[in-house]
């Protein structure tokens, strides 16, 4: 059986989040997409808890399910604390076995920040510290560094990161196994740099909305509980880890340097920092830049060590094809009768052939999905929190 996971997304609760992103929502849209196991988000936050409790069912596995769709308790939370005279902040998603895991965490973790206060939390102390704090109460419990790349909250971003994981989590390091993309990256990207080329990388949506559940996602095969689902992603031998799904980098919002006031960006070509060429202000440099900086390989080989597939979300393609706004009636009915054919969005987006892509869909449609495939496509970057756009040829 293939697995499709999405382990990053937040819950109704959470600050510009859709109000949709409850359980019952979360888990319909989810099958649409073709996911299988789902992140919960937020699970730190009491009332999204309480919801998830009242929800979902234990399989006693570490997994649990709503509607026929397994969960992973999830939440993301925001690491603050000053190292070499810097103040750092560094978004990380933690997976729980449990709800008795979650509950001992929240027991500890309110000391060092309020868990109320957002359903991504500040928690204030170092990643050393975080870890052994988690790892004291569930050694079952993962710490995943997310969107690793983005400028003010990745653990390697340029505005309040780090240069390698091992700086924020020093003799902990052996402890964290994996590491997200993020929107404006992919694993060949990542694999640039030697020092993360000992991490497995994970592919996540950040779902702030239904829609954006599986934009990106990391595709398994056979999981069986939620140790087996980390023991894949720990050892990822590619008769269990097939690949992860990923945006195509240029269109996250953060892959070119930019100025989005000035609706300036530009792509450097060396490390080389520069200014706004319209107002003359500091550019906010992007995952490009930032991987240009830790990478003496860049223009080299590609040292991935999983798999990875561009793909652009269905109802974009469907869009450009008719040539109608991604919120009309005509893209939502096209894309419904698509996936009444093919029975998820990831199926089409990945394993339906292109003869029959062709044979059961308009011909644009068609056309638009096999050159996304084949990467026929004009990439205008994202830069400073503005998406950018993929047009297929």
């Amino acid at each position: 059986m293939i697995d499709v996971l999405d382990l990053h997304l937040h819950s109704h609760f959470s600050i510009a989040t859709s109000k949709k992103m409850t359980t019952k929502n979360i888990s319909y849209f989810a099958r649409l997409k073709g996911v299988t196991i789902i992140g919960t988000g937020d699970v730190l936050f009491a009332l999204w808890k309480q919801e998830l409790r009242l929800d979902l069912e234990d399989e006693e596995n570490g997994l649990y399910q709503f509607d026929k769709l397994k969960y992973v308790l999830t939440s993301e939370i925001n690491l603050i604390f000053e190292k070499n005279d810097r103040l750092r902040k560094v978004h990380l998603i933690l997976t729980f076995p449990s709800f008795e895991s979650v509950e001992k965490s929240r027991n500890l973790l309110r000391k060092y920040g309020d868990l109320e206060a957002s359903s991504r939390p500040n928690i204030f102390t170092d990643g050393v510290k975080l870890v052994s704090i988690l790892k004291d109460i569930d050694f079952d419990i993962q710490v995943i560094p997310a969107h690793i790349w983005t400028p003010w909250f990745g653990i390697l971003g340029s505005k309040s990161g780090f240069d390698a994981i091992e700086e924020c989590f020093e003799n902990n390091t052996d402890k964290i196994f994996a590491i997200e993309t993020g929107l404006s990256a992919d694993p060949g990207m990542c694999y640039k740099v030697n020092s993360l080329r000992s991490f497995t990388t994970i592919s996540n949506s950040d779902a702030h909305s239904p829609d954006q559940i599986c934009r990106e996602a990391t595709i398994l095969k056979n999981v069986k509980g939620y140790k087996d689902l980390f023991s894949v992603i720990k050892n990822p031998l590619p008769d269990r880890f097939l690949f992860t799904l990923e945006y195509f980098p240029e269109e996250g919002k953060y892959f070119a340097d930019g100025h989005r006031k000035c609706n300036f960006f530009v792509l450097p070509e060396s490390v080389k920092r520069s200014n706004c060429s319209i107002c003359g202000k500091p550019l906010t440099y992007g995952v490009y830049h930032r991987v240009l900086e830790l990478s003496d390989n860049f223009a080299k080989e590609d040292f991935s060590r999983i798999k990875y597939v561009h793909a652009v979300p269905l109802k974009e393609i469907i869009s450009q094809a008719i040539h109608r706004n991604i919120k009309s009636v005509s893209v939502e009915q096209e894309y419904k009768k698509i996936i009444d054919v093919f029975s998820n969005e990831i199926n089409v987006l990945c394993f339906v052939s292109n003869n029959d892509l062709l044979n059961a869909l308009p011909f644009e449609i068609a056309k638009g999905i096999i050159s996304i495939r084949e990467e026929k496509v004009i990439k205008i970057q994202g830069f400073d929190g503005q998406y950018g756009k993929i047009i297929f040829n």
